[in-house]
């Protein structure tokens, strides 16, 4: 890590294990009444995480990035600016008021993404924003991603498509996974998997480094089949891509026709500094992945 910030810039957006799990503006799934105030927690990881991490200490950590004509990264706060406690369940009443970003920061996004002069909106996106079968019997949807705030995220969605956005990328992390997604959050109503109409943006999403992945839960074999049932799939038509077994670093790179993500795997046993597992590229102008 020493190595890593000594020779790249860092932009860096706090995720829920800065305070605890699965954890939003007022609560966390892994909080509990004993263990004294959660404000106070609160208030002493935002210090710990200013203190430590390369970045500028503001009252909100949402923010964006211009890097000239060919892209702006917007990066979002999707744990503590505004996000309300998830649903339970799909059919949990509060699922229609559920908040990810909370008004202030969704009207500014909305605003960034409507005014933005470059070729690719790249959003520094901390879960997955596309609809996402895990495949499981025991673990189908993820309540904590955007599969469990459904009206702000069809809310982007229409902002998006009313004013004509191109080349929006979502770049993601939390899952100690892999993804290749072209974005809808109704694969099987508004989507054609063969020719990728209905797709009105692209979704990346990156491995962890070190922090467990699925094979570390269940036999590789089993993990294998499970990609190839979610992958390109009546589950999931709308994902090309996964990987939940290997550590590693997504690259992204971006020209203006086109944007590249490639996925390096890397053996945490040796010194290796990745091997290509998988690349895909989408055209400027197009909400398809290309092989």
């Amino acid at each position: 890590m020493r190595d890593a910030h000594q020779a790249h810039p860092f932009i860096t957006i706090w995720d829920d294990h800065e305070i605890a799990n699965n954890s939003y503006k007022d609560g966390a799934q892994n909080h509990q009444a004993d263990e004294g105030s959660y404000v106070t927690r609160l208030a002493a990881a935002k210090k710990a995480y200013y203190e430590w991490l390369p970045v500028r200490e503001s009252q909100q950590l949402y923010r964006s990035f211009d890097f000239g004509p060919l892209a702006e990264i917007i990066m979002l706060d999707e744990r503590l600016a505004g996000r309300t406690a998830p649903p339970d369940s799909l059919k949990d009443p509060k699922i229609d008021s559920a908040k990810m970003l909370g008004d202030e920061q969704l009207n500014w996004f909305k605003e960034k993404l409507v005014n933005a002069n470059s070729q690719w909106k790249i959003i520094g996106n901390q879960v997955i924003f596309s609809y996402l079968n895990w495949g499981q019997e025991s673990f189908s949807i993820n309540l904590d991603s955007w599969d469990g705030y459904p009206l702000e995220r069809e809310s982007i969605k229409q902002m998006i498509i009313e004013n004509g956005i191109e080349n929006v990328v979502f770049v993601t992390g939390d899952t100690h996974s892999s993804w290749a997604f072209e974005v809808t959050d109704k694969p099987f109503t508004e989507y054609n998997p063969d020719t990728g109409e209905g797709a009105f943006a692209v979704e990346f999403g990156t491995t962890s480094i070190n922090s467990g992945n699925s094979d570390e839960r269940s036999p590789v074999e089993v993990v294998k089949e499970l990609e190839n049932y979610i992958t390109n799939s009546p589950v999931n038509p709308h994902l090309k891509y996964s990987n939940l077994r290997d550590h590693g670093y997504l690259l992204l790179s971006l020209t203006k026709k086109s944007a590249t993500a490639s996925w390096y795997f890397v053996d945490l046993n040796n010194s290796s500094s990745g091997v290509k597992i998988y690349s895909t590229t989408t055209n400027s102008g197009d909400n398809r992945l290309n092989n």
